[in-house]
């Protein structure tokens, strides 16, 4: 299988978080960025996270199929499919 972009690393768990202590389990996107922002000791490093759990709604999108030239990323994406999922268990 190919896909355009990956970033890939090596997942070695140092800290556990469960989310329901954070707001009753069930954060939307900026609450979610919010507070893993606030669990950082510091803006100046990458750092990996690997969520587990329900989402009662996830928004997806995917650009159409390329062919060669391959168009700059911000071209391809003008014609992207949008796809709405609800109650999706799973690892993001």
């Amino acid at each position: 299988m190919k896909t355009p972009f990956a970033d890939v690393t090596s997942f070695e768990v140092d800290r556990q978080l469960v989310f329901s202590e954070a707001s009753n389990g069930s954060l939307n996107y900026s609450e979610l960025q919010h507070y893993l922002d606030q669990q950082l000791p510091t803006k100046n490093m990458f750092y990996t996270a690997k969520i587990s759990g329900e989402c009662t709604y996830l928004e997806v999108r995917s650009p159409t199929k390329q062919v060669m030239p391959y168009p700059p990323l911000s071209d391809a994406l003008k014609n992207q499919s949008v796809f709405e999922l609800h109650n999706v268990t799973g690892t993001l």
